[in-house]
Formats: C-alpha cells, sequence, structure tokens
C-alpha cells in the first residue's frame, strides 16, 4: 500500500491492501498470511485480490484478520463499478476496518508483560526446513515477549554439545515435537530427550506440543500418544493440498502454542498472591 504520510506511516508497513493483481498480488496476501500482518484483500477488484478475499474468508475461522469480524470483513467482497462505489469500500477500509485491526495488534502487543515461556524444538536435523518455516512465524511472539525457541542448532561453536543440550532439556517449560519418520529413527529423541519430557508430565507449568509432519508410525514413540496433536493426524502437514493450505497448518500450530501459553500466564498471574 503506498502513500503514507506523517504518524500513519509506521503503523501501516503492519498491514496489506490488495487490489486487483495478477500472481504477485496473491503471493503478497500469502507473504502477509506468513507474518501474521493484518490483510486487507479487495475482493470486488477482482483477479488476485478476489482470490485472496475467498481464501481468508474461508480459512476465518482459523486465521482471522485480528480486531475485525467476518461479517464485517465482507464489505470488501462489494462490487466496484463506479467512482462512487470505490470511495464507500475505501472508506470503510481506511476508517473502520484497518485501524480497528491494527488497534487490535497493538493491544495484544502490549499485553504481554515480561513474561517468556521457553520452548525445546525437538526435530530431525533433516527436517530442518520445516524448523525454519515454524521459527519464522514464532518470531513476533518472540519479539512480543511471549515466549522464546530453542534447539540444538543454536549451540555456539566451542560449547559442549550434550551439556548445553541437556541444561536446555532439564529447564525448558514448553516442547514441539516435530514427528516424522527420520524424528523416529533418532535414538537420542527416544532416549534421551522423550524421557526429560515425560519426567515433567505432571508439572502444570509443562505444555508438550506435537505436529505430525507426515505419514509415520508415531505411536511408537513412547508417551507421545499421551499428549493430542497440533491438527488432524489422519492428515499430516506435508499432504496439504495447497501452498496456502500447508501454510496455515503452521500458522495453526503457532497460533495452538501461544494461546496455551498465553492462557497458562494468565492462570499463574491470576493465582499469584497479592503482595
Amino acid at each position: 500500500m503506498g502513500g503514507e504520510s506523517g504518524s500513519n506511516r509506521r503503523s501501516m508497513r503492519n498491514a496489506v491492501i490488495l487490489i486487483g493483481g495478477r500472481g504477485g498480488t496473491f503471493d503478497t496476501w500469502l507473504g502477509a498470511l506468513h507474518d501474521g500482518i493484518p490483510r486487507f484483500p479487495v475482493g470486488g477488484t477482482h483477479s488476485d485480490a478476489e482470490s485472496a478475499f475467498k481464501k481468508t474468508f474461508e480459512l476465518w475461522e482459523l486465521i482471522p484478520v485480528p480486531g475485525i469480524t467476518r461479517s464485517e470483513f465482507d464489505k470488501l467482497r462489494r462490487e466496484i463499478s463506479s467512482e462512487a462505489d470505490a470511495k464507500a469500500v475505501a472508506q470503510c477500509l481506511v476508517e473502520e476496518l484497518l485501524w480497528r485491526s491494527l488497534n487490535a495488534v497493538d493491544a495484544l502487543s502490549r499485553g504481554n508483560g515480561d513474561s517468556q515461556t521457553s520452548i525445546f524444538i525437538s526435530y530431525s536435523r533433516k527436517d530442518s526446513d520445516w524448523v525454519a518455516r515454524l521459527r519464522t512465524l514464532l518470531r513476533p511472539a518472540e519479539r512480543q515477549g511471549i515466549i522464546s525457541t530453542w534447539m540444538d542448532a543454536d549451540i555456539r561453536g566451542g560449547k559442549p554439545w550434550e551439556s548445553e543440550l541437556l541444561a536446555h532439556l532439564e529447564s525448558t517449560q514448553a516442547a514441539l515435537i516435530l514427528v516424522s519418520n527420520n524424528l523416529l529413527k533418532s535414538s537420542y529423541v527416544r532416549d534421551v530427550e522423550m524421557p526429560a519430557f515425560m519426567k515433567k508430565i505432571n508439572d502444570p507449568r509443562f505444555d508438550l506440543f506435537w505436529v505430525l509432519l507426515e505419514h509415520c508410525n508415531w505411536q511408537s514413540l513412547p508417551g507421545l500418544k499421551t499428549f493430542r496433536a497440533i491438527g488432524n493426524v489422519e492428515i499430516p502437514v506435508n499432504q496439504s493440498p495447497m501452498e496456502a493450505d500447508q501454510q496455515c497448518r503452521l500458522i495453526e500450530i503457532v497460533n495452538t502454542m501461544t494461546r496455551a501459553i498465553r492462557d497458562q500466564d494468565r492462570q499463574a498471574l491470576e493465582s499469584s498472591p497479592v503482595m
């Protein structure tokens, strides 16, 4: 979106407005979805914007545009066949939907406090591309101070590998396991990481999340079936029919974890004695 000015410039960079377009416009929508940025495809301008509008509307229950309702978002569907139509849609977008959404994002950021939960990522290095995609999606929550993430690749050169990993296993407050055939072949995950997680099973401050990346015998991993997977295990993430659907599955993972951690932090705060 162009034409930013004055004090609005900073906020405007936190949202995208999509008008018409072919190819690149839909990719921009997908990128905004990936980054968790409020996105406003003007469906009445057709082409890519209409496709992005329909996809946003279809995915609303899973990934809404923050701060507005589905019926309010539906106003962007209006057919634009005159200057009056264009002005009406622009007024609704700029004066209502855009700023309400940005305010909701800002309020969410301000309400996080200083709480930060450490998440240990358990994975196979052959699946590192999946980890990179998820960590990209988790960055907004890390910047807001909700979580921090850790994986073995974060160990700096010159540091003792196993002692660092064991220390993080001991101190972590949550774990994310990316389950695949590659992970199931890892004796370290089976013999060291999973037993460490199972020791924390009765700790109310500990959360274990797991995701099925591909069809595999996940039931063979000791203790895993004690916890419910994020998403449908009948359809692994890599079996999502379209790239956008796959990206939505990854966003669902991030949203589920951050929501659970927020709820736990809120409960802990409410139960803390007043000084």
